[in-house]
């Protein structure tokens, strides 16, 4: 194969081994992963330093997504095994739970977020800031009020719902009597909850308390250098109302709808 040869003699020179047009295509398809690991590393989640409660819930949805992507892999194949079901009709749907809740954590100045990772499972999460008092394990006036609230949509979309309170601390160690460690500070939180849930009208017989205290952290709380992140151990400290709404097999009839 021949070239043009533009230099002294204008005439045409052969190709060298291994040259042609697909060489120029190659080298831009480097010079792209390149820029794209240099962008991923440059935003690497230990380096997330935020002090705006409104950063610290979009940093929160992500890590959540990332999280539920993580957990639902496993998953996958077992769902696509499974029979196709569908929720049960009720009075609400997640939507607007999601914006109930979304007009009264401004109010309370409550950095919250919701997701719902599968089919009748929803995630609610609470960051402990003005959730709780420090270092107690009672909600304050304000996440009392989030909980009620939360209860009430949740009771809508099903009587039936079962419930796992998660509560979640950072690596920090407690210091409290009432308290040796964070496993006791995390279970306490998550049954303070609990109780709300109750009161509100969720039967107790429906509803368990987790404690996981700091060893299921969503953000590493040091960065590269060895210094404590605030923001990511602010993401940590956090208490999850797991919802799972009960569903129901199609009907025979819905299937023989289908062609």
């Amino acid at each position: 194969m021949l070239a043009e040869d533009h230099g002294h003699g204008g005439g045409q020179r052969p190709l060298e081994e291994g040259e042609g047009p697909w060489l120029m295509s190659f080298a831009d398809m480097v010079t792209l992963l390149m820029c794209f690991f240099i962008l991923f590393f440059s935003v690497d989640k230990g380096n997330y330093e935020v002090d705006d409660p409104k950063k610290l819930k979009e940093i929160l949805e992500k890590l959540q997504t990332m999280v539920e992507s993580t957990d639902n892999t496993d998953k996958a194949g077992e769902k696509s095994r499974s029979s196709v079901r569908t929720p049960i009709s009720t009075n609400t749907n997640p939507e607007v739970m999601k914006q109930a809740l979304e007009q009264m954590s401004k109010a309370m100045d409550i950095v919250f977020t919701m997701a719902q990772p599968e089919p009748g499972r929803l995630e609610i999460t609470f960051l402990n800031s003005n959730f709780f008092y420090p270092g107690r394990a009672e909600p304050t006036v304000g996440g009392t009020r989030m909980v009620q609230l939360a209860a009430q949509k949740l009771l809508g979309l099903n009587p039936d719902v079962q419930i796992e309170v998660h509560g979640h601390t950072d690596a920090d160690p407690v210091k409290s009597t009432q308290f040796p460690s964070n496993w006791e500070l995390s279970a306490a939180r998550s049954a303070a909850v609990i109780k709300i849930l109750a009161s509100a009208g969720i039967g107790p017989e429906r509803m368990r308390a987790v404690g996981f205290a700091h060893y299921k952290p969503v953000a590493p709380e040091k960065t590269r250098e060895g210094f404590s992140n605030i923001a990511n151990k602010a993401l940590n400290r956090r208490i999850v109302i797991v919802a799972n709404i009960p569903v129901a097999p199609k009907s025979k009839r819905d299937d023989s709808k289908n062609p």
